[in-house]
Formats: C-alpha cells, structure tokens, sequence
C-alpha cells in the first residue's frame, strides 16, 4: 500500500500503516437504516478484534479516493520492477498462506517482494513477484510451483482472467485427467478443424 501511494500520490486516509487493507461497499434503499447496520457492523469488528483502525466514507469524493487505492495497485507497483502477476483463486483462509509460501520461496533474493490484492468474496488474488527484469531464477522457482500450490490448496490457477494460451499448458496441474478428456471431446465436436480461437486453453498436442 505504501509504494502504490508514494508512486501514484494518492492521499493516504488513516494515521498508521498495516499489514492488510479490507474495503466494503454496501447498497441499500434506506439511507438512514443502511448507515445503522454498517456502523453495528464496524463497532462489531472492532469489538471482536478484527480490526485495527477504519473509515466510513462521508461523501461520494472519499468513496472515489478510497476505491483509488485499491484501483491503482497494479499500476502502482509497476515502479518497483517487474512484476511476474498470477490471477487465481483458493479458499478465503488459505489466502494468506499462499502468500507467505511465495514468499518463503523467493526470500533467497533480496531485491525480489511479494505483494497481493484481490476480490476476498470469490476467493479471487492476484500475487505479484516483483523482480528485476530479466530474472530467469525468480521465475523457475516461481513456476510452475505457485500452481501446484494453488492446487495443493484447493483452488484454481486462473480466477476471472482465464486459461488462454498462457496458462493452457500448466493445466494439467490443475485439473485431472478425466476432466480434460471431457473438455477435449466437446472441443473435439464442436470445432473438429481446430480452428476456433486455436491453442486456447487446450494445446493441440494435449
């Protein structure tokens, strides 16, 4: 959160620094009613030890800047080096483990950082290795490990921005054969020629 701030010259709503950010946005039809179950909410979080410190945005402005910073992390964070981006998903509370497994398997490199952002309520993250350009080593010990882990945690090496071609030949990591034997028969039906959107997702020589 710090360098997206610092390299983007967001406004920074809060005194102190954490570790995790959360950001909710409610709907409701009754103003006065909405603003009651959002404050119970907050002091229940609060009370519960979940959180440390907060904001309720007061005007359409304050919404516009805090959905800024979580807008702006992939830009961000593009200053500090190249940045090797995985979109999966795992479940919720295996999030934060996947995490400090990236983590734990670059810290041999000192000018290599980890950073992650998402979309908790589909169990959606997207993990940035950010590296020097040209880093051959970073990317061997990051791949294909992080979608083997991913799969050791029971989720999905690719959350809303799909297979395509580049992950289509990893997917085998991630889903089982009886699976992609399925998915190769209705490609198989549907476009016998091969020639709809070709080596999408399943490789011609899978």
């Amino acid at each position: 959160m710090l360098s997206v701030v610092d390299n983007l010259n967001l406004p920074y709503p809060m005194e102190e620094h954490y570790p995790f950010y959360f950001i909710a946005q409610t709907f409701g039809m009754n103003p006065a009613h909405d603003q009651e179950k959002l404050e119970d909410f907050v002091e229940g979080v609060f009370a519960q030890g979940h959180c440390a410190d907060g904001i309720i945005a007061a005007s359409r402005d304050q919404v516009k800047k805090t959905f800024a910073l979580r807008e702006n992390i992939a830009v961000g964070l593009k200053p500090l080096g190249h940045n090797y981006q995985y979109d999966v998903s795992v479940p919720a509370q295996r999030m934060e483990e996947l995490v400090e497994d990236i983590r734990a398997r670059v810290q041999q490199w000192d000018n290599v950082e980890v950073a992650s952002f998402g979309h908790i309520g589909d169990n959606d993250i997207h993990v940035h290795v950010i590296a020097p350009p040209g880093s051959d080593d970073v990317l061997s010990a990051i791949e294909p490990y992080i979608y083997e882990r991913v799969t050791e945690l029971g989720g999905s090496i690719s959350s809303e921005h799909g297979i395509g071609s580049q992950k289509a030949a990893v997917l085998p990591i991630n889903k089982k054969e009886p699976l992609l034997n399925t998915m190769k028969l209705l490609k198989g039906t549907l476009d016998p020629r091969g020639i709809l959107n070709p080596n999408k997702i399943l490789l011609a020589e899978q």
